[in-house]
């Protein structure tokens, strides 16, 4: 029995670039925030060995640098499982439009392939993450003044990338530094980030690298609004939701929806609100 789960993206709540480490690679402070647009993924186990990664979306390798092919593999190991996998990935978020859509993919693999083993790479993983979910939020909470201040991040106009950490972050304004090095790039994002700001948003920022720019607004009604208006400006948009932890493992499993192999596939939007 095929088992289909939602791959639900992410947005970048602040993202503070750090000093260089030894391998080159760069320290990176964030808060994740999980929003309702996902990817579909169906998964289903059959006789034989291997893994087979299908998606109609061309810009989606299917072959061994996959990030759910990588993470099958390694898990298909551990729970000693000697069965063939077949995974179809329905891509509806923007592919490497900063919303996590890859990673999101392999966590949502790997979770679909627990279901259909029925087994669990960790029992005390799950207890794990909300421990430190629960930390995490009484940290935020309780940093002074941490609703206060500007509230939309780096200027649609320009400023000096913020070398400070997180805390600081929260405390003065949350900043994504990679809005100094993409925006003199690719202008039009900027213009977006300007146009969610003016259209009312409490923050609008830059998510992940780019290219997806999202904007926060208090009311349902006033995101649907802004995405109208820019949509009427050519640039597609759409209003969606935040999830909670409880939403999110309440919607992620999809029962109803049967595997389907290689076929259609969704539209994505570069650009996004919630």
């Amino acid at each position: 029995m095929p088992v289909t789960v939602r791959s639900f993206a992410k947005i970048n709540l602040g993202l503070c670039i750090g000093s260089s480490r030894p391998d080159g690679f760069h320290e990176l402070r964030t808060v994740y925030q999980t929003i309702a647009l996902h990817d579909i993924l169906r998964l289903r186990i059959e006789r034989g060995s291997g893994i087979e990664i299908r998606c109609a979306d061309p810009r989606v390798p299917t072959d061994q640098t996959n990030t759910c092919y990588r993470m099958l593999e390694r898990a298909m190991s551990a729970l000693g499982a000697r069965v063939r996998v077949v995974l179809e990935i329905e891509k509806r978020l923007p592919v490497q439009g900063g919303l996590g859509g890859a990673s999101g993919n392999a966590v949502s693999a790997l979770l679909a392939l627990e279901i259909a083993l029925k087994k669990r790479l960790s029992s005390d993983l799950s207890d794990r993450i909300k421990e430190f979910s629960r930390q995490a939020s009484a940290w935020l909470s309780s940093v002074p003044g941490h609703s206060r201040g500007r509230l939309s991040g780096v200027p649609a106009r320009g400023r000096g990338r913020a070398e400070i950490l997180l805390l600081d972050l929260v405390r003065t304004g949350i900043e994504n530094d990679f809005e100094q090095v993409v925006f003199p790039q690719y202008p039009v994002l900027r213009d977006v980030k300007c146009a969610l700001e003016t259209s009312g948003a409490t923050y609008a920022s830059l998510s992940g690298s780019g290219s997806a720019v999202y904007g926060i607004f208090g009311t349902k009604a006033a995101a649907e609004r802004a995405a109208t208006k820019l949509r009427k400006q050519g640039v597609p948009a759409q209003a969606t939701v935040t999830l909670t932890r409880a939403q999110y493992w309440k919607r992620v499993q999809v029962s109803s929806l049967s595997f389907r192999g290689e076929g259609e596939t969704s539209s994505c939007n570069s650009k996004l609100e919630t």
